[in-house]
């Protein structure tokens, strides 16, 4: 009788499982987005690094508490698979930040209820700003200089070592 109490019990505890983890929710509409394709947003209160992209996330119909632990996963083309922790501001949201010019293939959180994990928006920073490459004619001198700066060094060398 014990044997078969134990039985039900962890095929029962197997079931909450697999079942908890298809709870989950997927992503509601958003798969296939880019930064430069989907809702850029007015981000003053968000300042992405420059060269990268905020990408904000929400979950519908929760209430203060739900964000205790939950956690989105992300996938995306380039930045591959991303993990954020949520937070609360009247509703649960998460925010991922990756470098500029990537697609997100997918999502879902950690939260089981009937709300809807939506993509919000992205925040796109500024380009990463250019470094300019110096010049060849200014490099030209420097090199030069540094030639002739050897060629007298090792003249030296030899009329101090020939006497």
């Amino acid at each position: 009788m014990a044997r078969l109490a134990r039985a039900l019990l962890a095929s029962g505890l197997l079931v909450f499982m697999v079942s908890g983890a298809a709870l989950a929710n997927d992503l509601n509409g958003g798969v296939g987005a880019t930064d430069a394709t989907f809702e850029n947003q007015d981000c003053t209160d968000l300042s992405p690094h420059d060269g990268m992209t905020i990408w904000f996330f929400v979950h519908t119909g929760t209430s203060s508490g739900d964000e205790v632990g939950a956690k989105l996963t992300a996938e995306f083309t380039n930045a591959g698979t991303q993990t954020a922790d949520a937070f609360f501001n009247s509703q649960v949201k998460y925010i991922i930040e990756i470098p500029s010019g990537d697609t997100l293939e997918g999502a879902s959180d950690t939260i089981v209820n009937d709300g809807n994990l939506n993509l919000s928006h992205v925040c796109v920073g500024s380009p990463p700003p250019e470094v300019p490459e110096a010049p060849f004619a200014l490099l030209l001198p420097i090199v030069a200089l540094g030639a002739i700066g050897g060629y007298f060094l090792i003249q030296r060398r030899r009329s101090s070592t020939a006497v």
